[in-house]
């Protein structure tokens, strides 16, 4: 009540501080759940384009995408999280980078392209509690139906996907295996992975850097903790984490050591 009686006053040595908060409040908190709105639209087209229902194989697609978008790294585990806060409505942030281009995933130019056709939805709260409301009635059996239809519509088209697992040093296609997209192990097919990413073993010989000084071999950990080296800029296939570009120090230390040291 008290803030309330606040803004009933005249404009004076108050206004200011008044105004920067209602301006920080009314100007954040559309923003937030307007990522919730576009997260959950990208994840839906995602999901459409690669015929899954699955998070996971949906979070690696875009996180693909994000790379080749925005020439920056967004782990999938990273999006899988904040796809879950915005099912809940639950307030997080994004970097800047990954909002443009999930909004480049939605076929906008930017996010303010997205924004403004997609005007504020306080409805995102309308949205959970219909749900709630109706989710122990006929409204919630007939969606209920309706999601069934999907996944067997769904089912019939997916091995017409290809699909691809890794194998010791190389990613080969395989068939569909619902097991393996459940662990993770799956991914979608995809040819440059298949052609150009390797495991490779590095030594003192090896060129690491292109002659305009960009990487040519990336690094990452193993599930055991042991280095490795990959040809191509991606995710580790085991652990799924974002690999770095091995830097000179890292070759000295760990992949040419000087003998004498």
């Amino acid at each position: 009540m008290e803030s309330l009686e606040i803004r009933r006053k005249p404009f004076g040595k108050d206004f200011p501080i008044n105004f920067h908060r209602d301006f920080v409040f009314l100007n954040l908190q559309p923003t937030a759940s307007m990522y919730h709105q576009l997260l959950i639209k990208a994840f839906e087209k995602a999901k459409q384009e690669i015929r899954t229902q699955a998070d996971t194989p949906a979070a690696e697609h875009l996180s693909d995408f994000i790379q080749e978008d925005s020439r920056q790294p967004y782990g999938e585990r990273s999006l899988r999280t904040r796809y879950n806060q915005a099912r809940e409505g639950t307030p997080f942030d994004l970097r800047n980078y990954v909002v443009e281009s999930l909004a480049h995933f939605l076929g906008y130019d930017n996010f303010e392209a997205f924004l403004k056709e997609h005007p504020q939805e306080k409805g995102r709260n309308r949205k959970i509690s219909f749900y709630r409301k109706y989710s122990k009635g006929y409204i919630g059996l007939a969606m209920m139906g309706v999601f069934l239809v999907v996944v067997v519509l769904v089912m019939q088209y997916i091995n017409q996907t290809r699909w691809m697992v890794w194998n010791e040093d190389h990613y080969i296609e395989t068939k569909f295996d619902e097991k393996q997209l459940q662990d993770g192990v799956l991914k979608l097919y995809k040819e440059d992975r298949i052609q150009n990413f390797r495991k490779i073993q590095p030594d003192c010989n090896t060129t690491y850097r292109n002659p305009d000084g960009t990487a040519r071999v990336w690094y990452g950990k193993n599930k055991a903790g042991q280095l490795e080296y990959f040809s191509s800029l991606g995710q580790h296939p085991e652990t799924g984490k974002t690999l770095k570009e091995l830097s000179k120090y890292m070759f000295d230390k760990y992949v040419c050591p000087d003998p004498n040291n």
